[in-house]
């Protein structure tokens, strides 16, 4: 039974080698070649990208993500180019052989604004999200100094500046250092989803409480809402937008952070602001907005110092 499978498996990947090698030589028909072997190509570009940016969104790693990204857009690019090149290569043979001019030159033409739209992607998203990987590769100097540090309260550690994976590392080891905190206080602008959701897990399994020291924002709020109780002192703000990678709007990443705020009960109705919100801008909302939200619970005289 083996051995007969194995052989019809062979004959068919025969056939197939066959089929695309004639493609890529422009022997199979016009039609065929430009809509048959196009809708194959798109199903499987689709499935290759939309497989990549899955496992991307699942992964802390900026080597994992460079891979991913590559794999993807390399994968839709090479099923792009094969239809692309047999159809141009049909095209060409047809006028050789009927004299027909028509449908060759608009088959051509759909194929060169194709190709200028896959450089457009290049440049526009593929390009940004490598360079952005290789930033987060160097853990991201560009956002200047970050340290996590023993507060004026030795029951406070402080995290100050970009949230990258040395930093989550950090507030692990400084955690171990110090048994007796019991509150991490932010004043980050926001930094990496991975090491932010790093920062989520170790704060929720301590049971810690957190707070706002001067400002949270953007992902800064996954680790926060981590917090058993949490506060924002006299004078913090907290800042929202949606999620981005590469200076793009995340897709299978988005819907997975909103996931994690909603889990700690942040309302829907506050959630769709935030995710409403550009990734260029930031929304700042109200300290009533925040209780109401639940994205708050705490709001002491004493600046959020002391929440037990």
């Amino acid at each position: 039974m083996k051995s007969v499978l194995r052989s019809k498996w062979a004959t068919l990947l025969s056939h197939n080698q066959a089929l695309i090698r004639r493609h890529l030589k422009g022997e199979l028909p016009l039609p065929l070649s430009f809509w048959g072997t196009g809708f194959v190509a798109l199903i499987v570009g689709f499935a290759v990208r939309q497989a990549a940016d899955f496992f991307l969104s699942r992964t802390y790693s900026p080597y994992a993500e460079a891979i991913l990204l590559l794999v993807g857009s390399t994968g839709n690019s090479a099923c792009l180019a094969i239809w692309w090149i047999g159809g141009w290569r049909s095209a060409t043979r047809r006028v050789e052989e009927t004299g027909s001019r028509f449908w060759p030159a608009l088959v051509k033409s759909f194929i060169v604004v194709n190709v200028l739209g896959q450089a457009y992607i290049y440049a526009a998203y593929i390009g940004p999200g490598l360079i952005d990987t290789m930033f987060d590769m160097a853990e991201d100097p560009q956002w200047g100094p970050r340290e996590v540090r023993v507060g004026a309260d030795r029951a406070q550690l402080e995290v100050h500046g970009g949230i990258t994976r040395s930093v989550s590392a950090a507030l692990e080891r400084a955690l171990a250092s110090n048994p007796d905190v019991r509150v991490i206080g932010f004043d980050s602008h926001g930094g990496r989803a991975g090491a932010a959701r790093a920062m989520m897990e170790v704060i929720r399994s301590r049971g810690l409480d957190t707070l706002v020291i001067k400002e949270c924002s953007s992902l800064c709020a996954l680790p926060f809402l981590a917090g058993k109780r949490r506060c924002v002192a006299e004078g913090a703000r907290m800042g929202f937008h949606s999620p981005s990678f590469g200076g793009q709007t995340e897709g299978f990443g988005a819907t997975q952070i909103r996931e994690q705020m909603a889990a700690t009960g942040v309302s829907a109705w506050f959630l769709d602001k935030v995710f409403a919100t550009d990734p260029s801008s930031v929304w700042y909302p109200s300290l009533n907005e925040l209780k109401r939200a639940g994205v708050v619970t705490d709001v002491t005289s004493e600046g959020c110092r002391r929440l037990r």
